[in-house]
């Protein structure tokens, strides 16, 4: 009796180290840092995402992947490379796409939107009540709250190599952001980037009107964000790009 008891209090302290043990290993699919407290939010089809706060505001930590816009007017999901690159002939498609048309894409990077999705021109509002697309000046007041432009993009990038392509450079996720390399899809509609690049849309738009969408940007091989905070004014994307989408809380 005695050595079964002694067999249990063994296998209930393995068993509550295994527990904590893995609580501190970053989450093979999607790398949160889970020693920062994570909160939820639900988009219009149902989707949870984790959110996380950084500074006075709370950002989703996942990419969206919603297919309707807040009012269930559904946004066109485009496959084909030539319907896509002629949208821009049209003024640019209400669409999106999943990266290579590989559903296996869709939950780990969400989906790639154009700008006529979350820009000025959007025919209803793309983010749950509560939420909206960032505009410069919230991306800028989350760069400001992490510090110098050094190692901004480390903080925001997701660590290590299960995503990010090496050298993933200064990459610690310290923020919880968790930012993937979801890539990104052309104007001619030829995907680009996935494992390498991270770019999600700004809402504030360029007064030009060929490249009228703003984006944030981010790289394997360097710790920096593009655009700069001196660059927003210049820096701009053609309507059709297709783009990663992240939602602030109002």
């Amino acid at each position: 009796m005695k050595n079964k008891e002694i067999y249990l209090v063994v296998l209930i302290f393995l068993l509550l180290g295994c527990k904590n043990e893995v609580y501190k290993i970053p989450d093979p699919e999607l790398g949160f840092n889970t020693m920062l407290t994570y909160g939820t939010m639900t988009d219009y089809d149902g989707n949870v995402y984790q959110t996380i706060k950084i500074g006075n505001q709370t950002w989703m930590a996942e990419n969206l992947r919603v297919t309707h816009f807040n009012n269930g007017r559904p946004i066109e999901h485009i496959m084909s490379d030539s319907i896509w690159g002629s949208s821009w002939y049209y003024g640019g498609a209400v669409a999106y796409c999943v990266y290579a048309n590989h559903e296996g894409n869709r939950k780990r990077y969400g989906l790639l939107y154009t700008n006529r999705v979350v820009g000025r021109n959007a025919p209803a509002n793309v983010a749950p009540p509560g939420w909206h697309v960032p505009s410069n000046e919230e991306w800028i007041t989350l760069f400001n709250h992490l510090g110098a432009d050094s190692v901004v993009g480390g903080q925001l990038k997701e660590a290590g190599f299960v995503h990010w392509q090496a050298p993933n450079v200064g990459a610690t996720n310290s923020s919880g952001f968790t930012a993937l390399p979801g890539g990104y899809r052309s104007p001619q509609g030829v995907f680009v980037g996935l494992g390498t690049t991270g770019i999600w849309w700004s809402s504030t738009n360029r007064i030009i009107k060929t490249y009228p969408g703003k984006g944030v940007s981010l790289s394997y091989d360097t710790n920096a964000v593009f655009c700069e905070r001196d660059s927003f004014i210049e820096f701009g994307y053609a309507q059709n790009f297709g783009l990663s989408v992240r939602l602030v809380k109002d």
